[in-house]
């Protein structure tokens, strides 16, 4: 019998971002219909032990606008609604959600906030994946920082209001991949990097 992998999720009025948790799966397979059909399956470990999802969103979508990342750990989707709208869930039936459905709260925003987050709409097709693990065999923690550094300071705080939270989230982000990139992993380290970028553009704009 399959087993359930974690996922959470966070919306904006035009998509929805699914991250299903499920280190080094394979086989991974993927079934998105107009009509909100989710349909996710692949195999983890090193018994290739089978992992599935089959639910129905809240309303319909726009299958050839969603995209999907592929990293190390997990799966991220990036869902476009067929219709710009909040949705008030993320499934069709009503009721308390699965066990296995959580909120992700790196990316939640609530809706009279998006207007004043821009920089939260991240475009997936901005963000290289491809980038080769070796590169960060002699990556160092001090090269990250600096790295870091340079491209906050090219980046405007968005609004005053919000500017204290942003900057406590982004302390709260820094420390979160120094603590990261500890692990001898390059691939992980990759990640870290990645989801810190992704982030830390979700509180700034060009």
């Amino acid at each position: 019998m399959s087993r359930h992998p974690l996922i959470k999720w966070a919306q904006r009025s035009d998509k929805l971002f699914i991250t299903v948790e499920l280190p080094d799966a394979k086989n991974v397979k993927l079934n998105l219909e107009p009509e909100g059909k989710f349909f996710f399956s692949a195999t983890s470990g090193a018994n290739n032990v089978p992992y599935e999802i089959d639910i129905d969103l809240y309303d319909k979508v726009d299958v050839n606008e969603s995209k999907a990342s592929f990293m190390s750990r997990n799966i991220c989707y990036l869902v476009k609604k067929a219709e710009s709208k909040w949705w008030s869930r993320l499934l069709k039936q009503e009721g308390k959600p699965p066990v296995f459905i959580k909120v992700d709260w790196d990316k939640w925003i609530d809706e009279d906030e998006q207007d004043e987050k821009p920089g939260t709409d991240m475009d997936f097709g901005d963000i290289d994946f491809s980038v080769s693990s070796s590169s960060l065999r002699n990556l160092t923690w001090v090269e990250v920082r600096i790295s870091m550094r340079m491209q906050l300071t090219s980046m405007k705080m968005m609004k005053v209001t919000p500017m204290r939270r942003a900057r406590k989230r982004q302390r709260l982000l820094m420390t979160n991949l120094e603590q990261n990139l500890l692990v001898p992993n390059p691939s992980q380290k990759l990640e870290a990097i990645v989801v810190y970028v992704a982030n830390v553009l979700e509180l700034c704009v060009p």
